[in-house]
Order: C-alpha cells, then sequence, then structure tokens
C-alpha cells in the first residue's frame, strides 16, 4: 500500500511543475542513465574506456539537490563477445573494443564500438546502457561497483 501511495505521489508531483517534487520522488527520477547530461565516452587507446556525465545527487552539507560530475569505468560493465557488446561484470570492453560513442535521446543511452569479432575482423556493435547502468546519488554505477565520488565532483554555486 505505501508504495502506491508513493507512486501516486509521484506521478501527482511529475505532473505539477509548480509543485516541488519529494526527494523520493527526485531519487528515482534522477537514478535513470537517461536522467543525466553531457553523456560521453573517453577511450585514449590504452585500454581505458571511461564513461562520463552529468547526473544528479543530493549535497549532504548543503541539503539540497545538485549537479555532480560523474564517471565510471566501463570495462567494469561491459565485455564483447565475439564482436557483441553485452552487459558483464568485470568485462573488459577495452581489450578488444574501440570507437566507441555514446548517444542519448528521451528513452535511452547507447554505446557503439568497433570490437573484434571471432574471426579477429572488425564489427560494428551497439548496447543500451540503461537498463544495468544507474545513477546512485549522483555517481555512476553497475554491478555494485560505483564510479569515483569526490567532494570536488559538486557543481559549484
Amino acid at each position: 500500500m505505501k508504495l502506491l501511495t508513493l507512486v501516486a505521489l509521484c506521478s501527482a508531483l511529475g505532473s505539477v511543475s509548480a509543485a516541488p517534487a519529494s526527494d523520493e520522488c527526485l531519487a528515482k527520477k534522477w537514478s535513470k542513465l537517461t536522467s543525466c547530461e553531457e553523456i560521453r565516452t573517453d577511450q585514449d587507446g590504452r585500454k581505458i574506456a571511461f564513461l562520463q556525465a552529468t547526473c544528479h545527487g543530493f549535497h549532504p552539507e548543503q541539503k539540497k539537490w545538485k549537479k555532480k560530475s560523474a564517471g565510471l569505468d566501463l570495462n567494469k560493465c561491459v565485455m564483447n563477445v565475439d564482436g557483441h557488446l553485452q552487459p558483464k561484470q568485470d568485462g573488459n570492453l577495452a581489450d578488444n573494443c574501440t570507437e566507441m560513442l555514446v548517444e542519448k535521446n528521451d528513452k535511452e543511452v547507447v554505446l557503439s564500438a568497433t570490437c573484434s569479432g571471432p574471426l579477429n575482423n572488425e564489427l560494428d556493435t551497439v548496447l543500451s546502457l540503461g537498463s544495468f547502468i544507474t545513477v546512485d546519488n549522483g555517481d555512476l554505477t553497475c554491478f555494485g561497483f560505483k564510479g569515483k565520488d569526490d567532494p570536488s565532483y559538486w557543481e559549484k554555486d
């Protein structure tokens, strides 16, 4: 019953833009990867595949929701299986994938890459990230792994 009440409250508050939403509603809304902005990948040729974004988190000292820089090592979340990207803990994605790009639309965040296939050929592949990469108070997470949490990541007022 409490869950039903919370869902109804979130729906009601979400449709009325003049009323501030409760912390529970904002936490639920901002726990989705699609709520982040400026999502991009960084791959420097040294087997690094890093997802960066600006997400929302509740600042513990200022007691308010703020934007925060977030990052996540995609090697901890994605692997290449015969030229196809798949969600996998400690997948070491950058071992055999290059040209990584991320695109966001209203419904999903998609990673595209060129990866080594079964015959050592290069295949273009894509993977939707939102089903296994989430946002925990402004930090990107996957499979229990959390990106760095650093006080300097909070947006300045």
